[in-house]
């Protein structure tokens, strides 16, 4: 066996795909924070993978069945496996047993249909509970589904995933003029944003309260951004946005990556904003479905310049203690040393 001299403190990320999706693009910034201790298992090779070794993230691609069964004894050279997805987990709860080494699983999707079926969900709470040293969960919102679904709570820790702060604390003070020149809007404009693409009812909710507002310029923009290269600067050119419907992972980035641009933000009350938004303090909660109520929330900002930059710096101030990558992944090196220390053999 390895000694552990050789091997305390490395950590084996392991995730069943190489495609670049919000997961992957969360642990390219783990994997690269932690690159002088850690390496990443691939079960194909793909754009994820580049993405590593650019980066200069050493990378395991194990894309045959054969190079799989081999995984056990690679993980004997490193303190601990680090799941990133489901089917990853599984894989790693068995290698783990194997190899004896503690696994740590990063769960980001509620464990609920259509996502999973039951017999999925019993599988991984049961590999969780009696294999898992740590589960790692993005919200609170996820954290209780796998409670409900019968996991153990001492399991679980909250990290949520962070976003870089850096590509809006950079962006220059012009930047916010430039934007509305090129977009034909007024210096003058009260500018309403909403990006990222809602849905019908949510569209329709928010065009009735701008409806309300005739002096109002929207700036909607319905294409999923994502980490769009011009995403700051469109942030910038607002006075306020508003970001309605479902907290899905891709809805969350985009609440964070607002609070990070020091804008203020109104939302829709959805399970799960309660992670992201502290209503009157980091942003205003409006009721789901009501035009008025949200056209009142944009104009009381309006009227009260004083109190809309408070609640935007306040924001600001919390989502980059709490979403930032630099604090996701302190967060996380905590967890793997924790995890490292605490596992003899």
């Amino acid at each position: 066996m390895t000694p552990r001299s050789a091997r305390s403190g490395r950590v084996l990320f392991v995730d069943h795909t190489a495609k670049l999706g919000d997961s992957e693009k969360t642990l390219l910034d783990v994997a690269v924070a932690h690159r002088d201790r850690a390496a990443v298992a691939l079960f194909e090779d793909g754009p994820f993978a580049a993405a590593l070794v650019t980066r200069n993230v050493a990378v395991l691609v194990l894309a045959s069945m054969r190079a799989r069964l081999m995984l056990p004894r690679t993980a004997r050279s490193f303190a601990m496996l680090y799941a990133n997805s489901p089917r990853a987990f599984l894989s790693c709860a068995a290698t783990g047993l194997v190899a004896r080494r503690p696994v740590v699983w990063h769960l980001r999707e509620m464990l609920r249909a259509p996502h999973f079926s039951a017999l999925h969900v019993r599988a991984l709470v049961v590999c969780a509970n009696t294999r898992a040293a740590r589960v790692v969960v993005s919200s609170r919102r996820v954290a209780d589904s796998f409670i409900s679904a019968g996991g153990r709570p001492a399991l679980v820790r909250i990290i949520p995933d962070g976003v870089d702060a850096a590509r809006f604390d950079r962006l220059a003070p012009e930047s916010r003029a430039t934007i509305r020149r090129e977009r034909n809007i007024s210096d003058k404009a009260y500018v309403v944003g909403s990006f990222g693409g809602a849905g019908t009812i949510e569209r329709r909710i928010l065009e009735e309260a701008l409806s309300r507002l005739p002096d109002a310029h929207a700036l909607i923009v319905d294409t999923p951004f994502g980490e769009h290269a011009d995403l700051p600067r469109l942030i910038a050119a607002c006075d306020v946005v508003v970001q309605a419907g479902e907290v899905s992972a891709a809805a969350s980035r985009l609440i964070m990556q607002v609070l990070l641009s020091r804008r203020p933000l109104i939302v829709t009350d959805a399970p799960g904003i309660s992670d992201l938004v502290e209503n009157g303090v980091t942003g205003i909660v409006v009721a789901p479905g009501d035009s008025t109520a949200l056209a009142a929330a944009i104009t009381g900002l309006r009227a009260e310049p004083i109190r809309s930059d408070e609640l935007a710096f306040s924001g600001s101030t919390e989502a980059h203690r709490r979403f930032s990558i630099d604090a996701m992944n302190a967060s996380i090196t905590q967890l793997i040393d924790e995890v490292s220390i605490g596992h003899t053999s």
